[in-house]
């Protein structure tokens, strides 16, 4: 088995250094397209409940959050970089949605939790690209620090 040349392994980490970022807006673009598909699926608009009580389900919202906890499991978790907080949120909203029908919660009560849940969720995926970054970026400057004392035992090898 050949080793990889150093170019090679400069550009993967150049590449994989930016690629992080990237994983909040993605996590949170695929949610939301996941509950607008699963809105239209079931014929449920998660935006106009405001003739519902508050502790009432609108018809056809079970099927559709349903709907949008497949998705998460199936679409968000395997590719996340919180894949627990996502489990969690699907959890907790169950157990939310559970106590809005029991008039334990109201659908307002909910909306707040969930939220805090989604903020704390970006959050956590912020702090971990920047620990991805970080790393990757020591990969990078030990790799740099490697090259010259490469090139200075054999300059040719670039």
């Amino acid at each position: 088995m050949s080793a990889l040349h150093p170019k090679t392994i400069l550009i993967t980490l150049v590449f994989l250094s930016i690629t992080p970022s990237l994983a909040i807006a993605t996590d949170i673009d695929i949610l939301n397209e996941e509950i607008n598909r699963c809105a239209k699926l079931h014929e449920f608009d998660p935006e106009c409940t405001e003739d519902l009580d508050e502790y009432e389900l609108g018809t056809n919202e079970r099927i559709f959050l349903e709907c949008v906890y497949t998705s998460i499991h199936e679409k968000l978790i395997p590719s996340s970089l919180v894949p627990t907080d996502f489990e969690n949120l699907v959890t907790k909203h169950k157990q939310m949605t559970d106590a809005v029908e029991q008039q334990e919660l109201t659908r307002d009560e909910r909306t707040l939790k969930t939220t805090e849940i989604l903020n704390q969720i970006k959050a956590n995926e912020a702090a971990e690209t920047e620990r991805r970054i970080q790393d990757l970026s020591a990969k990078r400057d030990r790799f740099l620090r490697d090259r010259e004392k490469m090139l200075k035992r054999n300059p040719r090898m670039f």
